[in-house]
């Protein structure tokens, strides 16, 4: 990942050094506690994550409340003739309820997918009023799980593990899957 602007060309040269054939975009530039960059800032450095044609890039993955954001940022990349190969996206249930099935997860997927282009979904997860016990997570993960396989555009998916009840693993050594953990490591990583 590309993580914001500083030193942009350095960091995708050991991208390109090390072989990876996949870069992630900007993290949540539109939060001033994250990668915190305009639009034009990010559209002016974007040539540089997209130097290599043998490195797909994914879009810069923006919080719930930057769709503004991230819908300037593709109109400017499309009137700029710039390449993004694939949409990543954030979601996290945060109000009560959000996670009582995967209904506005594919609300979020579905939005994303005005662009026409596969799906990352590089977090998601359950936050704060969404996750009031572990039985709740466990079941919005297994319909997350059947949303995303009927759906071509997720090509990979990653769950945001770091709040109550969302763990994969203890932290004994060596870790142990979570009941949770073992409804992940069974899941296809990918389309």
């Amino acid at each position: 990942m590309i993580w914001g602007n500083d030193n942009v060309a350095g960091k995708y040269a050991e991208i390109e050094e090390k072989g990876y054939d996949v870069v992630l975009g900007f993290n949540e530039p539109n939060k001033t506690d994250q990668a915190d960059m305009s639009v034009e800032e990010a559209i002016e450095l974007w040539p540089l994550l997209t130097a290599n044609p043998n490195i797909r890039v994914g879009s810069p993955a923006v919080s719930d409340n930057g769709r503004g954001w991230l819908e300037d940022f593709m109109l400017q990349v499309e009137a700029n003739d710039l390449r993004v190969d694939f949409m990543t996206v954030h979601w996290y249930g945060w109000n009560a309820g959000s996670c009582d099935d995967a209904g506005q997860l594919a609300g979020a997927l579905n939005w994303a997918s005005q662009w026409g282009r596969p799906l990352w979904i590089t977090e998601f997860g359950c936050m704060i009023e969404s996750h009031p016990d572990e039985q709740t997570v466990m079941n919005f993960f297994k319909s997350a799980l059947n949303m995303m396989k009927t759906r071509s555009d997720v090509e990979r998916y990653a769950w945001y593990p770091w709040n109550t009840y969302s763990g994969l693993s203890d932290r004994e050594t060596p870790p142990v899957l979570t009941p949770l953990g073992e409804i992940f490591a069974a899941a296809p990583a990918w389309h």
